[in-house]
């Protein structure tokens, strides 16, 4: 078990016009901490590595151009993604 926070969609909105052939979404999130277990196959990426701000700008659900605000992962109110932020994580 992994000491981690999920996050918890509390705002909702996909009325926008389709951008770039994706149907964008916007979200306002809350972190929710527990301990979760993860499975074989589960991506662990560390933010100690060069270029980790590509990282944070991909999977933290609330960036512009993160795979949630471009629908690449859907979502809706209520729903808690499959992203994970883990606290102090040691290999």
């Amino acid at each position: 078990m992994i000491y981690s926070g999920g996050y918890k969609v509390i705002e909702f909105k996909n009325n926008f016009k389709v951008y770039e052939k994706m149907k964008m979404q916007k979200v306002v999130t809350s972190i929710q901490y527990r301990y979760n277990k993860f499975s074989k196959g589960d991506i662990l990426i560390s933010m100690n590595q060069k270029r980790s701000n590509l990282i944070a700008e991909l999977l933290e659900p609330e960036a512009p151009n993160s795979y949630v605000s471009f629908g690449i992962i859907k979502t809706s109110p209520n729903k808690e993604l499959p992203i994970y932020r883990i606290k102090n994580f040691n290999n």
